[in-house]
């Protein structure tokens, strides 16, 4: 005697679709005069329950818009998330990789029952979040330490962090006998601080203005820190304040991120002798391999958004525990710290390595024609995915804004230069190899860069980036001209060709 369509009822409905739009959707429909919500259906789609991810999206696991159903990864393309909800994608991707982990460590199937359900309970609470009108928050994973965040004492009260409508991360331990909750399943400080000024209702003798500036007052409380997708910087060169990211979680950010790479090292090195059952494809396997790798590539993003980052704040002049200013760069130590982590977890000469027993289990499944629908072959292809992963953190550090914005916070604050940054960015990936001289995920790397540099310069083609960065690069270029590295005789070559090209163009 009722219909999920009318406007009426307010429905959760599971959708199971061979070629899925969405993990999790919540739409409303509002009255466009008042924007009052009138009606809201949360669609909840089956394969969020599973690992299945398509063939497509497994082998571009590098670029974050391939793991986006269309139109979203057009959106994506544009640098712009548009207003869509991508958050059961990326939940999804989480529990795949937290999944292998569990299995892989030791951990028994009620532990992995245990993280799906927290996550389908994480994912709906989001999703309603929308439906009464909540936008993103991707402050709000920095409520708790390292430590605190696995308390359950605390965190089944409060959840993991401020808000459910972040897109945090899977929740997982070091230590696998302390291990908090692996999501939030509770709404958090900041949800029922918005909620309350969306719907808290005035008493007759109360004035709705003195109500609603009350509650606004709120705002400067740490677990009130807001940030939507006009802030976040996901993506290379947008967004300015390295708290509002999406994929991290605690107060200790670059701690945390190293902590989610070594998990993914330990997993990785553990994996060929798991997972697999007699019966069964490889699938799960070059699954998880593939999952952990984007959760390296999630860690490596994060730090890198930590250099040149500013702290933005948007207290009123005047309103209690305001800052001094809007604007603070971050800490010197923090900058260098991310910048540590990222030359010895990233570009290290032993940052990467994969035995070949586990190399040689990624097999996909075959599911009819499915193969021939891929841009490249199905054999495995770990230096093409390593070097996405630099690549990716290359594109941010790179960016003519990040360069432009450590240029320009030194005006107001910055003690991490513009020459600080580019030069531990360049021993970093330059310098330290062994005497038997770079393997190849170091040799793409190397040449990747000096390639990237040399656009910086504007040598060879005209370059939009700040002077003094030209000027840095083409003292970095110089640098590389004079001396001759313990590299193999073809990637000497190489660079010295490159360099030489851009320094003296009549070599061309």
């Amino acid at each position: 005697d009722w219909d999920s369509d009318d406007i009426r009822y307010h429905v959760l409905r599971w959708t199971s679709s061979p070629d899925p739009p969405f993990g999790g959707y919540g739409p409303s429909f509002v009255n466009p005069e008042t924007g009052q919500i009138l009606g809201s259906d949360i669609m909840l789609e089956y394969v969020f329950l599973t690992n299945r991810i398509r063939l497509r999206e497994l082998l571009k696991v590098g670029k974050a818009e391939d793991v986006l159903p269309f139109p979203f990864n057009r959106m994506a393309e544009r640098n712009d998330p548009g207003f869509f909800c991508q958050f059961g994608n990326y939940l999804q991707l989480n529990n795949i990789a937290a999944s292998a982990a569990l299995k892989t460590l030791g951990n028994d199937q009620v532990e992995v029952d245990e993280l799906v359900e927290q996550a389908l309970v994480d994912l709906v609470l989001h999703e309603v979040g929308h439906t009464i009108g909540l936008n993103h928050n991707f402050r709000s994973s920095h409520l708790y330490n390292r430590e605190q965040i696995h308390n359950k004492e605390l965190t089944a009260k409060t959840g993991v962090i401020a808000s459910v409508m972040d897109y945090a991360p899977a929740n997982l331990s070091m230590d696998r006998a302390k291990q908090g909750h692996y999501y939030s399943t509770v709404p958090g400080p900041y949800d029922y601080w918005a909620v309350r000024f969306g719907y808290s209702q005035t008493m007759p003798d109360q004035d709705e203005a003195e109500m609603l500036t009350a509650i606004l007052n709120e705002s400067t409380k740490p677990e009130h820190a807001f940030g939507n997708d006009a802030d976040d910087m996901r993506y290379a060169g947008r967004g300015v304040d390295p708290r509002a990211m999406i994929n991290d979680l605690t107060s200790e950010p670059i701690a945390h991120s190293v902590d989610q790479i070594q998990i993914a090292r330990e997993t990785l090195e553990k994996l060929p002798n798991s997972l697999l059952e007699d019966g069964e494809s490889y699938q799960e396997m070059i699954t998880a391999f593939y999952s952990l790798l984007r959760q390296m590539r999630n860690a490596a993003e994060t730090l890198s958004r930590f250099v040149g980052g500013v702290e933005v704040e948007r207290a009123l002049v005047g309103q209690k525990d305001a800052p001094p200013a809007p604007l603070k760069p971050v800490d010197v130590e923090q900058q260098k710290a991310a910048m540590g982590a990222l030359a010895d977890y990233i570009f290290a000469p032993d940052a990467f390595s994969f035995s070949p027993e586990l190399i040689a289990k990624l097999q996909i499944q075959r599911r009819g024609f499915d193969l021939r629908k891929l841009k490249a072959n199905e054999d495995p292809k770990p230096n093409a995915e390593v070097l996405s992963i630099q690549e990716r953190v290359l594109d941010h550090l790179m960016h003519k804004n990040t360069l432009q914005r450590v240029l320009e916070s030194e005006q107001y604050g910055n003690e991490y230069t513009l020459s600080d940054v580019m030069s531990s960015l360049h021993l970093a990936i330059m310098v330290g190899d062994p005497e038997e001289g770079a393997n190849s995920f170091r040799e793409s790397l190397q040449i990747e860069y000096v390639k990237r540099l040399i656009k910086v310069s504007g040598l060879k083609d005209s370059s939009d980036y700040p002077i003094p960065a030209q000027s840095e690069a083409v003292l970095l270029l110089e640098s590389l001209a004079q001396i001759d590295p313990p590299l193999p005789r073809r990637h000497r070559a190489h660079i010295k060709r490159l360099v030489q090209n851009a320094l003296h163009p009549a070599f061309d």
